[in-house]
């Protein structure tokens, strides 16, 4: 029932102004006491790890300083993570996929899963000594002027003909110019010797093709042999010709893909080691297919015509056009297929610090459909493989020293029931958007048995309604559940308070072990980024503002951004547990948060005082 006895209201709406107003940034002294306490909170309420949900390209650009969509190689991504980890305690930032997309297709979820897209390179950086200024200061900032930075402007990107690949190749030419001694020609140098020959060379045989046939996808392409170059359809010395005439006659692009690979990579490293450096760790998306490149490049590992997609309504199927991999084969030795899946692996925790495993139920009973050209597809069986590629995947990770709890396992809108055995032990998402009495709480999922390392708990994904849309749209249905759960709040005021509704979705974030949200719910943006009804044309384009730190204290305001101190105050509230002291000041902090004020901290440090602290 509701606790009666937390009288007062440390809501934003509890005395309203007919004045505007606007959060009041925390001094510098007042952040350090912050760090300390939300500490104090996540250790008594036994929190161990927070995600952060964040596209690359939703990411913000300094101001200036936007070639079409964000990214977190630049300086302005990274700056923006570590701005959330102070205000909401992240401890792992959840990238969407980072491969290569074609032109014309921004779902990064379509992606390569070996070359990084060329999309998500910081051109800036180029113009730095640290890569020897391949790219003239000028031309990066003709690029940048006056681009829309409210929506992401794939077509900048992506493709041949957009301006960030015309800035590339202006820099690959000045890089090779470079001295073979410079450092810049080193390193890269070092990294064609470090790498998978294999797939960088076919990668880049991939771009010379899809330059000749003028068409990125190969399945297009006019020439079978071409299409067929690693099919073994062809001798060893047809194949290998062919390879030699491609080196010669596009040696420029091939060279020219590498030399891209290597930026990425290198711009991918740097990123990882300045967000350890502030205790962030590095979660990557992991794709269950592989994309038409791979596919071309390794056909001998995917049963031909065969492909992996879900069951539809009415015995339909929802033909997602993922080759399927000889699943059965896995495990049975040393077969084409286990070999593709192993290096993909290996490249993959190479990367990141942790893994969010794509649509993972299609890993224990892939839905295999045949599709053969001009017919529609047909259901060719169920696979069942068990726990042998998890098994796989956690072997691997932790060759790479990556903590298995690190790995989460997406089996939402799969067949395998969350109480499978072969769960026990491993971490699943959930989440609340669909919560009602029999799914989607912290509190049933605790009932169902699982221990609190084998859940982590969100708001929503990358392509959920977004938590201002749940309190619109669910609100009335949700707010017995929560108050029920919660025990704190009284199911009225969550049903007539969108605000307070809000917040309690926030508390009961903060009760569950492993916690996650997006990046747009944390801020308190508006829309939502994916709408899997397909036929927007604005989706995947979502993007945060470049003045995300006036936009987070201005909805901390409206009650729309996730306010922390007041989350932590309210789960320890919830789960009795920590310090009276901490909790309250705690809501002190939610509070003086909410004021009318200077919205940056360092406004607040001039106005205020930076030594000057009210908590």
């Amino acid at each position: 029932m509701f606790i009666s006895g937390i009288s007062k209201d440390y809501s934003a709406n509890s005395n309203k102004s007919k004045q505007p107003s606007f959060g009041r940034a925390l001094t510098t002294a007042e952040n350090r006491e912050y760090q300390y306490l939300m500490n104090e909170a996540r250790k008594s309420l036994g929190t161990n790890d927070t995600y952060m949900i964040t596209p690359d390209t939703a990411l913000p650009s300094a101001k200036g300083k936007n070639t079409g969509v964000g990214t977190s190689f630049s300086d302005a991504g990274q700056e923006f993570i570590k701005f959330m980890k102070k205000m909401t305690g992240i401890t792992f930032v959840q990238y969407l996929p980072q491969g290569t997309i074609s032109k014309g297709n921004k779902s990064p979820f379509s992606g390569s899963v070996f070359a990084t897209g060329s999309h998500l390179i910081d051109l800036e950086k180029l113009t730095k000594p640290e890569y020897s200024n391949i790219l003239d200061k000028k031309s990066f900032e003709s690029i940048a002027k006056e681009k829309n930075t409210s929506n992401a402007q794939f077509d900048e990107v992506l493709g041949q003909d957009g301006t960030q690949m015309a800035a590339l190749k202006s820099a690959f030419n000045n890089f090779k110019k470079l001295d073979e001694n410079s450092i810049l020609k080193i390193k890269y140098n070092n990294f064609l010797g470090s790498q998978d020959t294999e797939w960088l060379e076919r990668d880049s045989l991939y771009e010379a093709l899809s330059e000749k046939h003028g068409n990125d996808y190969w399945k297009n392409w006019s020439d079978d042999l071409d299409k067929n170059l690693f099919a073994n359809k062809y001798s060893k010395s047809e194949v290998s010709d062919r390879i030699n005439e491609l080196q010669k006659e596009y040696s420029d692009t091939i060279d020219f893909n590498k030399f891209v690979q290597f930026v990425a990579s290198e711009q991918q490293k740097e990123t990882k080691e300045i967000l350890r450096k502030e205790n962030i760790k590095v979660a990557g998306d992991c794709l269950v297919g592989f994309s038409p490149r791979e596919n071309w490049a390794f056909q001998s590992a995917f049963m031909p015509d065969k492909y992996i997609g879900c069951k539809g309504s009415n015995d339909s199927i929802n033909d997602w056009g993922l080759p399927a991999l000889d699943f059965d084969s896995i495990g049975n030795g040393n077969n084409d297929s286990e070999k593709l899946l192993t290096h993909k692996l290996d490249t993959f925790f190479t990367k990141y610090d942790g893994a969010r495993v794509d649509a993972a139920w299609e890993l224990v009973k892939p839905f295999i459909y045949e599709q053969k050209e001009g017919q529609a597809p047909r259901k060719d069986r169920d696979s069942y493989q068990g726990d042998k590629i998890f098994n796989l995947i956690e072997k691997i990770a932790r060759k790479h020293g990556t903590n298995t709890e690190s790995i989460t396992y997406e089996m939402l809108g799969g067949p395998v029931n969350h109480k499978d055995g072969l769960l026990k032990g491993r971490t699943q998402i959930h989440h609340s958007i669909y919560q009602n009495p029999g799914w989607g709480s912290v509190t049933f999922y605790q009932n169902e048995g699982l221990r609190p390392d084998e859940f982590t708990f969100g708001l929503g994904t990358h392509d959920d309604l977004s938590l201002q849309e749940v309190a619109s749209k669910k609100r009335f249905e949700q707010a017995p559940i929560l108050s029920k759960n919660l025990k704190i709040f009284s199911e009225d005021e969550l049903k007539n308070n969108p605000t307070k509704f809000m917040r309690a979705k926030w508390a009961e974030l903060f009760t569950a072990r492993n916690n996650f949200f997006t990046a747009f719910d944390a801020v308190g943006v508006e829309g939502r980024f994916n709408d899997q009804n397909g036929g927007n044309p604005q989706n995947w384009t979502l993007r945060l503002p470049e003045n995300y730190e006036e936009a987070y204290h201005q909805n901390l305001t409206k009650g729309t951004a996730l306010n922390t101190a007041r989350a932590l105050a309210d789960a320890m509230e919830i789960t009795h547990k920590g310090d009276y002291q901490v909790k309250e000041k705690l809501h002190k902090i939610a509070s003086i948060l909410e004021e009318q004020g200077p919205m940056t901290e360092a406004e607040s440090n001039k106005k205020i005082g930076e030594n000057t602290s009210r908590i």
